[in-house]
């Protein structure tokens, strides 16, 4: 049964980096553990080859922004159009 949809993009090899988002989720399946599980997947496999993560969100997204928190992500910087981007780096990975 599909829940919803997230992915990986926007790969920089330069900054060892990619970012994760586009993040959607069947209201049935808010707060569970359904995020937590999948970000812990592709977290899993994708500091395999990068050092760091990066999420788009937007300021007023905040069940998006606690998710992220709890991941060990912090607010990097904030960008026009209200955006705020996080960082999640290795090492600071919480699962």
């Amino acid at each position: 049964r599909l829940i919803g949809s997230t992915r990986f993009y926007s790969h920089d090899e330069i900054d060892a980096s990619v970012r994760v988002g586009y993040t959607f989720l069947s209201p049935e399946y808010w707060g569970t553990s359904a995020n937590l599980q999948i970000k812990k997947v592709m977290l899993d496999y994708i500091f395999q080859y990068v050092e760091k993560v990066y999420f788009d969100i937007g300021e007023e997204n905040f069940r998006s922004r606690k998710a992220t928190k709890k991941l060990g992500a912090v607010q990097y910087k904030k960008e026009d159009g209200g955006k705020l981007i996080y960082i999640l780096s290795e090492n600071e990975y919480l699962l």
